[in-house]
């Protein structure tokens, strides 16, 4: 599984929405376009190196290829919608330029589309294809208009050579993770020292090299709780913690719940954030 570059699983249409509760979702980044609203709470974004703040009302454009993360530090929740990019009609493309349009005019207008794309996933009714490419055509177009009409924060579109740089590393990480990973190997394979590695990573992921590590680490303990009757000390040390007490400590710290608690929920409790990247929780 890739958790660097998020790969979902499609049927015939490349689309999918989805509302999130999430609380930490990794720095990633897909090919498809992706659009959050946020509904409820606030949500800080870094995108290519720079911070962004969400509130309530907000919408983010983010065009395929480029890094960014989420971090929901109050309750709240969130509507989210990717497709791939030829989905649209080109002359009017709305949803090609990475940016933020706060505080939304006529926002119950998007939801009504969220709501008609979604239902037309789940339904797989006849044209229900030509139907959301539609939906997503007036997506586009009220972008454009919301964009002319708002208050705008143009992003920066660095995404390659952000990606380029940093891919190798995130390779590492994913077959690695189960062993020890030293910042010392990581820098290494950026051709940095250690201090500049620290920052650079800091900025484009918005958290330490260890933190990213260890939530790396979680979802996939998580997946083997759902999944196997392992002990919970065998899965600790089988995705790389060095001792069971540190292993409880950041499973909790990362989710929310103790990995005994989760295991009795068999893995229903709200952790969308981090489950996202697990086969469950893509669209089938």
């Amino acid at each position: 599984m890739k958790f660097f570059h998020e790969q979902r699983i499609y049927t015939d249409i490349k689309v999918y929405a989805a509302k999130t509760e999430f609380n930490i979702f990794p720095a990633h980044w897909h090919p498809e376009t992706e659009i959050v609203m946020v509904r409820t709470g606030q949500i800080d974004v870094c995108f290519n190196f720079e911070n962004y703040n969400l509130e309530p009302g907000d919408l983010m454009v983010i065009p395929g290829g480029n890094v960014h993360h989420f971090d929901m530090n109050r309750n709240g929740d969130a509507f989210v919608i990717l497709f791939e990019p030829m989905l649209l009609d080109k002359k009017s493309d709305g949803c090609s330029i990475p940016l933020i349009i706060k505080n939304c005019e006529d926002t119950s207008y998007f939801f009504e589309l969220y709501r008609n794309i979604e239902t037309e996933l789940q339904k797989n009714d006849i044209e229900y294809k030509t139907f959301i490419k539609l939906y997503l055509d007036l997506l586009s177009a009220w972008c454009i208009r919301s964009r002319i009409k708002g208050n705008i924060i143009k992003l920066k579109s660095d995404k390659m050579v952000s990606l380029m740089k940093i891919q190798k590393l995130f390779d590492y990480i994913e077959n690695n993770y189960d062993s020890k990973i030293t910042l010392k190997t990581a820098a290494e394979i950026l051709h940095f020292s250690i201090s500049h590695f620290c920052n650079y990573f800091k900025a484009l992921t918005g958290t330490t090299f260890a933190k990213y590590v260890n939530i790396i680490r979680c979802q996939s303990a998580m997946n083997m709780i759902r999944t196997t009757d392992l002990k919970i000390i065998e899965i600790s040390q089988q995705c790389g913690f060095e001792n069971l007490r540190t292993f409880n400590r950041e499973f909790k710290k990362t989710t929310g719940f103790t990995p005994k608690e989760y295991r009795n929920s068999k893995g229903s409790v709200n952790t969308d954030g981090i489950e996202i990247y697990t086969a469950e929780h893509r669209n089938k």
